[in-house]
């Protein structure tokens, strides 16, 4: 007598098993297929995001937006800088202790 209850508590124990194995593989898959769709989002978003960089980039002209400023601002630390030079991605400036350059991407205005 004793067999038949352990028999019956493996089965209740096997089944169980089973019931929370199924609801694991469950929410398993729908988070997989969540996170996926998520990535595929993601992907999509960067890669316009990467086109407009690309455009911006390809479109700046500097020197024919802003030839006669003699000033230039840096969009990092906000200061107006004198020009030396403006070429089409870039505008090189005399900084207080060295002449640098500033890409367009960084430009804050000119004046």
């Amino acid at each position: 007598m004793k067999r038949d209850t352990r028999s019956a508590f493996r089965s209740r124990a096997r089944a169980m098993d089973q019931i929370v194995a199924g609801a694991v593989a469950e929410r398993k898959q729908e988070l997989d297929e969540r996170s996926r769709g998520a990535a595929e989002a993601s992907a999509r978003v960067s890669a316009m995001v990467r086109d407009r960089q690309k455009a911006a980039h390809e479109e700046a002209d500097l020197k024919a937006q802003f030839e006669g400023c003699t000033e230039a601002q840096w969009a990092l630390n906000g200061r107006w800088y004198p020009v030396v030079r403006w070429n089409k991605k870039t505008v090189s400036v005399d900084m207080p202790t060295k002449r640098t350059t500033i890409p367009h991407n960084e430009l804050g205005g000119a004046r």
